[in-house]
C-alpha cells in the first residue's frame, strides 16, 4: 500500500487555491496575505513540493525517468493547448478578443516561450520551467553521481543559479527565449530546496517548536518590511519585477515555504485526510488548466442573466468580450469573487472526471476487441 504525505496533500490544496485567488484579484480570501502576498509564492509551493519528491534512485534509469515525465507534463500541455487554441478560434469569430489568433506558432512555440498565448490556459505557463528544473536535475545528479556532493551544496549551488536568473531578467533578459531560461533560473533554489529538505534539513526542522518556528519567520519577514518598505510581491510568470535585487526574491520565497509547509503538517493529521482537499489536491493539473474556463462560465452565467432579466444591468459587455480578468462583482462586493475561485476549482475536476471516464471506457473497447 502506497505510503501518503497527508502535509503535501493539504500543501497541494492550499497551493492550488493561492494560484485560483491569485487570478480572481484575491478571490475575497485573506490567508495572511498582508504577510504573504500571493505573487510568485503558490508557484513556489509546487516547485518545492516537486523537488521534495525527486528520488535520488532516479538516477539509475534517465531515460524512463524523463519519458515519465514528458507523458505526464508535455504530452497533456499540447493536447490542452490544441483544445483551447481551437477554443479561442471560435470566441474570436463570436467576438471575443481575449487570446492571439489560432498559428503553428501559438500552438507549438508559445506554449514553451510564454504559455500565455489563448488566455484561458495561460496557468500552464510554470510546465515547462518546472520541467526544465526537473531534466536538468536528474542530469546533474547522473553526471555526479559518483561523487558524495552533500545536498547543502547543490542547494547552494542551484541559489547561485537562481541569483544569476534574477539577475538577468533585472538588466532586461526577460523575453522570448531569455524569458524561458530566467523563469528555469528562478525555479531551481526552490526545486534544490525541495530535496534538501527532505534529505537533509527535515530532521532539524521539525525540532523547532511551533513558537520559537513562527517568531524567526515573522522576525525576517519584519526585517524584509522595513529595509524594503513593503512586502515583496513578483510575478514569476513574466520575471519583470526584481526589483529588490537578486537576493531577496529568493528568501522571501523560501521563508513562504516553511511558512506554509509548517502550517500544513501542523494541521495534516486534523484534516489532511479530508475528502474534499484530497479531490483537490489530486486535480491541481487541472485546476491549473483550465480555471480560466471556469470564470468564463460565471461571467457567460451573468452575461445572460443581465440581457435577459432585469438584473445585473452594470455588467460590463465590452469588456467581458476584452479583458480576460474580467470579474463582474453584483453591487460591487469583493466577496462574490469567491463564485469565481469556486468555479475555477469545480469545473476543472469535473473535466478530469469526464476525462477518466472516457479513458476507463475506451480501454474497456479496447480490451474487449482483444
Amino acid at each position: 500500500m502506497k505510503n501518503i504525505d497527508y502535509r503535501f496533500k493539504l500543501l497541494y490544496c492550499l497551493a492550488i487555491i493561492l494560484v485560483v485567488a491569485g487570478h480572481t484579484q484575491g478571490g475575497s480570501i485573506r490567508l495572511f496575505e498582508n504577510w504573504f502576498p500571493l505573487g510568485g509564492l503558490h508557484i513556489m509551493l509546487f516547485v518545492f513540493a516537486s523537488g521534495y519528491f525527486y528520488q535520488i534512485e532516479s538516477n539509475e534509469n534517465v531515460l524512463y525517468y524523463l519519458i515519465k515525465k514528458i507523458k505526464k507534463f508535455i504530452i497533456p500541455l499540447f493536447i490542452y493547448n490544441i483544445f483551447y487554441g481551437l477554443f479561442s478560434n471560435i470566441m474570436i469569430n463570436r467576438g471575443f478578443y481575449l487570446s492571439t489568433p489560432l498559428s503553428l506558432k501559438s500552438l507549438f512555440v508559445d506554449p514553451i516561450i510564454s504559455g500565455h498565448q489563448f488566455g484561458y490556459n495561460m496557468g500552464s505557463w510554470f510546465i515547462i520551467p518546472l520541467l526544465m528544473c526537473e531534466i536538468y536535475n536528474i542530469c546533474l545528479r547522473f553526471i555526479l553521481k559518483k561523487t558524495s556532493i552533500p545536498e547543502i551544496a547543490y542547494w547552494l549551488f542551484n541559489t547561485l543559479l537562481g541569483i544569476v536568473g534574477i539577475g538577468l531578467a533585472i538588466n532586461g533578459y526577460n523575453t522570448g527565449w531569455y524569458l524561458v531560461i530566467v523563469r528555469f533560473l528562478f525555479f531551481l533554489p526552490f526545486y534544490a530546496f525541495g530535496t534538501f529538505y527532505k534529505h537533509t534539513y527535515e530532521k532539524y526542522d521539525l525540532k523547532i517548536p511551533n513558537l520559537v518556528y513562527f517568531s524567526i519567520i515573522i522576525f525576517i519577514k519584519l526585517l524584509i518590511s522595513f529595509f524594503l518598505l513593503k512586502m515583496p510581491y513578483y510575478t514569476p510568470s513574466w520575471c519583470n519585477d526584481f526589483v529588490d535585487g537578486p537576493l531577496i526574491p529568493i528568501i522571501n520565497g523560501l521563508v513562504g515555504i516553511l511558512f506554509w509547509f509548517r502550517i500544513c503538517h501542523i494541521l495534516s493529521s486534523s484534516i489532511g485526510k479530508g475528502k474534499y482537499i484530497n479531490i483537490i489536491a489530486n486535480h491541481t493539473y487541472s485546476i491549473m488548466m483550465n480555471q480560466f474556463l471556469g470564470f468564463f462560465l460565471i461571467k457567460f452565467i451573468f452575461s445572460l442573466i443581465s440581457q435577459y432579466t432585469p438584473l445585473f444591468h452594470d455588467f460590463d459587455q465590452n469588456l467581458y468580450h476584452t479583458d480576460i480578468f474580467y470579474y463582474y462583482l453584483p453591487h460591487g462586493q469583493e466577496f462574490m469573487l469567491i463564485i469565481y475561485v469556486c468555479a475555477g476549482i469545480i469545473i476543472p475536476i469535473f473535466i478530469d472526471k469526464i476525462i477518466d471516464l472516457l479513458k476507463e471506457k475506451t480501454n474497456k473497447l479496447l480490451s474487449s476487441r482483444k
